[in-house]
């Protein structure tokens, strides 16, 4: 055991790590509220988006705020998504899992940094169909930065990774796509007509409008909390802490998802009543760094006539139609250069095969329960088969090697 190691599972440690996750998530906030819509993360600084007024640095403290508040403004107790404090208490489990499992350095702030990235990029793709620049461009030059550093992937791996993930998923997409057009012209239109469709019967479904609300959240959050104990009782700190990061991680792209409902992201494809632009439930305006995204659902057209502060769907970027020109969407083949150069050339390949088997999944439960035909967000399962892949990758080609008995060859 590595001195590092040794010194990582002292408590005081451990309780900085936790702080630091829960300002990190608290940042991540801000960045998935903002970068979106092409917004700054320094300026301004938090304000309600329903009464206008600023928040109060009393009210942005991570986790704590959201539950002394009861979700809501303290000025016009207009509602605060849960989703919030769930990504603050993620960064806080992640940051203390890669210190347990991997002790103080570079090896251990890559990794953490790589996991909250993807956690963004889930919650973006899952509320919006849309995946910022800033995560998978900005966070793959922090990947290739950092294996320049002594340990871990070597800076040719790195970057045979990043070309891997970036070119195969541009030639799938482009392969994909001229056949599609060629069998099956105009499917690629109907599909984004579906998806339209889709959307709508989600939102209107009896368990979707039961996660809406706060209650509703909670109740499901709180089946996790045995689960949690059992894997602390047997794995010890290290299965509290994933537990944790992977609950908290889930449940909020869950919530992500859900607030995305109630967005009009397809705003061609339906016409708008005359005055302000829809609201988007649970999303919230987000401020500086410094800040904790203790922000506010936004109210409806009724609550807040004549906002000015939220462009119109047309001018927001975040209200972008979802037309789906080509079978994979640009942002997902940016994300893998992101992956390629965390994980290498084959850990792309995994993750590629994780994320499509686990959205392959997700897309027939929501045909089976909701009844609805609609675009799967693929970020948010590349994102779950990067993280797997982050931890068991080797372990699993090694198994696969072994299985198809190319291991001796």
């Amino acid at each position: 055991m590595t001195d590092s190691v040794v010194l990582a599972l002292d408590p005081v440690v451990l309780s900085l790590a936790g702080l630091v996750g829960l300002a990190l998530g608290s940042f991540l906030n801000v960045c998935v509220a903002r970068w979106p819509r092409r917004r700054s993360v320094v300026r301004p600084r938090s304000a309600c988006p329903a009464c206008t007024t600023t928040i109060g640095w009393y009210d942005q403290i991570p986790v704590a705020s959201w539950f002394l508040l009861r979700g809501r403004c303290r000025s016009c107790r207009a509602g605060v998504s849960l989703c919030y404090p769930l990504v603050e208490a993620a960064g806080a489990a992640i940051c203390v899992l890669v210190v347990l499992t991997r002790g103080l350095g570079l090896e251990a702030a890559g990794a953490g940094f790589f996991l909250l990235v993807l956690l963004g990029i889930a919650l973006t793709d899952a509320r919006q169909y849309l995946i910022p620049d800033q995560f998978s461009l900005g966070g793959a030059a922090v990947g290739l930065a950092l294996s320049l550093a002594p340990g871990g992937i070597t800076p040719g791996s790195a970057a045979a990774g990043a070309a891997a993930g970036f070119g195969g998923m541009w030639v799938a997409g482009a392969v994909g796509t001229w056949l599609l057009a060629r069998t099956r012209p105009g499917r690629l239109e109907a599909a984004a007509r579906e998806h339209d469709r889709g959307r709508l019967r989600a939102r209107d479904a009896r368990g979707v409008r039961f996660l809406t609300r706060p209650p509703g959240q909670l109740a499901a959050v709180l089946p996790v909390l045995p689960v949690m104990v059992l894997v602390g009782w047997w794995f010890g700190p290290v299965g509290v802490a994933a537990a944790v990061a992977a609950s908290a991680a889930g449940m909020a792209v869950l919530v992500a998802w859900v607030d995305g409902l109630g967005m009009d992201a397809d705003a061609p494809a339906r016409a708008f009543p005359a005055g302000p632009a829809p609201a988007e439930p649970g999303h919230l305006e987000a401020s500086a760094p410094t800040d904790n995204p203790a922000h506010l659902e936004a109210p409806t057209p009724a609550e807040a006539p004549g906002r000015l502060e939220d462009p119109t769907p047309a001018e927001d970027p975040a209200h972008a139609p979802v037309a789906p020109e080509t079978v994979l969407g640009g942002g997902d083949v940016k994300m893998m250069a992101l992956v390629g150069a965390f994980t290498g050339p084959w850990g792309a390949v995994l993750t590629v095969f994780l994320g499509a088997f686990a959205g392959l999944l997700a897309y027939l439960k929501l045909r089976l329960l909701l009844g609805t035909r609609q675009l799967v967000p693929l970020g948010v399962f590349l994102a779950v088969g990067a993280a797997i892949t982050l931890w068991w990758g080797d372990a699993l080609l090694d198994w696969y090697l072994r299985l198809s008995g190319l291991a001796s060859l």
